[in-house]
């Protein structure tokens, strides 16, 4: 078949204008992706997307926001408070927080921190390795009622270069990983200091409001006793409900959650009252002289109440410098120690991971 001049002329022309709108297309994909972000180590990396997705499905995506690994990960000796308890982000555009998730750094409208006991330790690093494709750090958050999150973080793309290497994405996902463990063994290590230190200061307060007349101590004393033999009863009460929960906990359950939260308020009772008894049991090896000399009774129980009360403080203390954002609930347990109210010390505890 024959064309006339004319129309190879035509066709030759509708060819190059193809060509050349393909050609602008990809040239204009591409520019755009090479502004998805940017930065450095030193300078922190501009993520084009930071997007949490809950139990529901539903993703929300707080688009550009700025971290700088080198705060939390490198250089130990510039890292503010808020670098410290949690994954700092600096938004371009004011957000509308979840508040179970992001809390403001020092009323900062554009900055908020995720903290790291959120993390657990599934945090990986994707390199797809496709043309105009994102890296990314994903992984589950899990707030202090337990509900999940998956927190992805979509890292800058450069189209001829890069802004963040492999070694440097896996650094950051296994060190949020890392920061998180860390917070929890630390908040754990706090959590079972105080629950003997309680045992200790409301069983030697009992003893010192009764030690003004020794009558009025030995009733206390043996009040204390049987108070103690029902404990171990109730000690046993407790394992049973704890094993069957056991029992009951399995991964396909739809009511895990719940169930575990239930076993571990079990677990935490359990080892209230094992504490009490010990403390008890303590008391009564280590002064056979109590009723004998009121005097020294009186200033020795005085004494250790002083120094276990002192104790707690600083342990609430190193607790609210990790946890600040809890601090209601920190100061709700202080006053339910002052109060010596085991239900309310122990429900306030349980607010800061019951898992942990």
């Amino acid at each position: 078949m024959k064309f006339s001049k004319e129309f190879r002329i035509i066709l030759i022309i509708v060819l190059l204008a193809f060509d050349i709108c393909s050609s602008l297309r990809r040239r204009r994909h591409k520019k755009n992706k090479t502004r998805d972000g940017e930065g450095s180590w030193e300078t922190g990396f501009l993520c084009p997307h930071i997007m949490i997705t809950g139990k529901d499905n539903i993703t929300l995506d707080y688009k550009e926001a700025r971290f700088y690994p080198k705060n939390f990960i490198t250089d130990k000796t510039i890292i503010n408070e808020y670098d410290r308890i949690g994954f700092v982000l600096d938004f371009r555009n004011k957000i509308s927080p979840q508040k179970e998730i992001f809390f403001q750094v020092d009323k900062q409208p554009f900055k908020f921190y995720i903290p790291f006991r959120y993390f657990e330790n599934d945090f990986i690093y994707k390199n797809p390795k496709t043309p105009f494709t994102n890296k990314f750090i994903e992984g589950t958050l899990k707030d202090d009622l337990g509900q999940k999150f998956i927190l992805k973080i979509v890292l800058p793309y450069a189209a001829t270069t890069w802004y963040i290497n492999d070694k440097e994405g896996t650094t950051i996902a296994t060190e949020l990983s890392e920061k998180g463990r860390q917070q929890r063994r630390a908040i754990k290590v706090i959590k079972d200091d105080l629950n003997p230190l309680f045992s200790k200061l409301e069983i030697n307060t009992s003893l010192f409001v009764a030690s003004s007349d020794m009558n009025t101590l030995q009733s206390m004393i043996d009040f204390k006793k049987k108070e103690i033999e029902s404990k171990k009863g109730e000690l046993k009460t407790n394992q049973l409900e704890t094993d069957n929960l056991n029992s009951k906990i399995n991964p396909l359950s739809e009511e895990l959650d719940r169930l575990k939260k239930e076993k571990s308020s079990l677990e935490e009772k359990y080892k209230f009252i094992s504490n009490e008894i010990s403390e008890f049991e303590k008391i009564q090896n280590e002064n056979e002289s109590l009723l004998k000399n009121q005097k020294k009774a009186r200033d020795d129980l005085g004494n250790i109440v002083v120094f276990t009360k002192d104790t707690i403080n600083k342990k609430l203390e190193e607790l609210k410098a990790i946890v600040p954002e809890k601090s209601i609930d920190v100061d709700s347990m202080n006053q339910a120690i002052n109060n010596l109210n085991e239900n309310d010390y122990i429900g306030n505890l349980n607010k800061l991971r019951s898992d942990i």
